[in-house]
């Protein structure tokens, strides 16, 4: 472990991001602890696990991590099988991992996961990334957890995951020869998904979807109901 230190400069380590990050997760326990104080604890408990697992991660070089990015990948995976396995089950998902009073939710470690695997994936293949073969994998490679993450069902982080993959494959510098067409079919096509499932008697998403999306749409008329948070 002592190589990974070996070339840090602590001078031009990242403190006040630090503070950043720690001054918004307070922020967010005021906000849920106003709303029902006793899951503060645990949100505390949360935090100081989540801190100290940062600074550890944050002083080890990233490219020690990409060198093990298939490693990565499966282990995204693997948690999502397991998860659907093994998982607490809640209001009709399983999404999480209860262990003693900390409960553990995946697919928000996949979100980080995916993030690192794509990017690395991406620099592999940066000089064909263009290409029908490349773009195939990765869209290939982004159905397994996409399927694993709705099935649970979670609607919103599947949205989030496929969110990612278009931001990531953007920035890793697909041409927009591929990007304009893949537009000009997506925005029709989400167009016409919401139209369907909007309709009453819908059968593509479950009920609690369906007024989420209500929800968003028509905000006044759920005012106190889907919409209220």
């Amino acid at each position: 472990m002592r190589e990974w230190f070996d070339n840090y400069n602590i001078r031009k380590y990242g403190f006040f991001l630090v503070l950043c990050c720690i001054a918004a997760s307070v922020l967010g326990i005021l906000l849920i602890g106003s709303a029902k104080e006793e899951l503060q604890t645990r949100q505390i408990q949360g935090l100081v696990i989540g801190v100290v697992v940062m600074l550890i991660v944050s002083f080890i070089d990233y490219h020690f991590y990409l060198k093990f990015y298939w490693i990565i990948y499966l282990a995204a995976i693997a948690m999502l099988v397991l998860v659907k396995l093994f998982g607490d089950s809640a209001g009709g998902a399983s999404r999480w991992f209860e262990i003693g009073s900390f409960r553990f939710q995946p697919s928000e470690l996949v979100k980080i996961l995916l993030i690192l695997f794509y990017a690395q994936f991406i620099m592999k293949h940066k000089s064909s990334l263009n290409t029908f073969r490349v773009i195939a994998a990765c869209v290939l490679l982004i159905l397994p957890p996409f399927y694993l993450i709705i099935d649970q069902p979670d609607l919103s982080t599947s949205v989030m995951i496929l969110a990612i993959f278009a931001t990531t494959m953007f920035v890793g510098g697909l041409t927009y020869k591929v990007i304009l067409p893949v537009i000009a079919v997506g925005v029709p096509a989400v167009i016409v998904f919401f139209n369907m499932v909007t309709r009453e008697g819908q059968t593509i998403l479950k009920p609690f979807q369906q007024k989420r999306i209500l929800a968003w749409l028509k905000p006044d008329e759920y005012a106190s109901t889907e919409a209220y948070q």
